[in-house]
């Protein structure tokens, strides 16, 4: 497999300090963690058990996102009961947003992506994407 080699360069004008990364069990989440400006949630729902635990984490009086805050999320809903019990799938956006009550759509869309299982197989998949 060829590797490529990449840097990243951030502004200097940047104040890095405010920014932090996080990286933990989305079901189990601390309850140190709170009052993010912006919360990502990038094909992870569909690997969780309890997957309605992470998304009720993200809104309320412990929520990680803050009033006015930002939530990304995307998913393909490809639920897999080796993963998630089938009796947590959440099996569209109406799903998702019966759990979000403190959150607005501001968008949405379907993004295409490839993922590679290896070189001879590659899944083509989309996956629905909030703000």
């Amino acid at each position: 497999m060829q590797r490529t080699a990449l840097t990243a360069i951030v502004d200097p004008s940047i104040d890095r300090h405010w920014i932090r990364f996080e990286v933990g069990d989305a079901c189990s989440l601390p309850l140190y963690l709170k009052v993010f400006d912006a919360v990502i949630l990038a094909d992870v729902l569909c690997r969780l058990p309890k997957p309605s635990i992470c998304l009720e984490r993200m809104q309320g009086n412990n929520g990680l996102v803050k009033a006015g805050g930002i939530l990304v999320m995307t998913t393909p809903f490809s639920w897999l009961s080796q993963y998630t019990p089938s009796n947590y799938w959440l099996n569209d956006e109406k799903n998702i947003g019966d759990i979000f009550t403190e959150f607005d759509l501001i968008h949405q869309e379907d993004v295409p992506f490839m993922k590679r299982e290896h070189w001879r197989k590659f899944e083509y998949i989309i996956a629905l994407a909030t703000v």
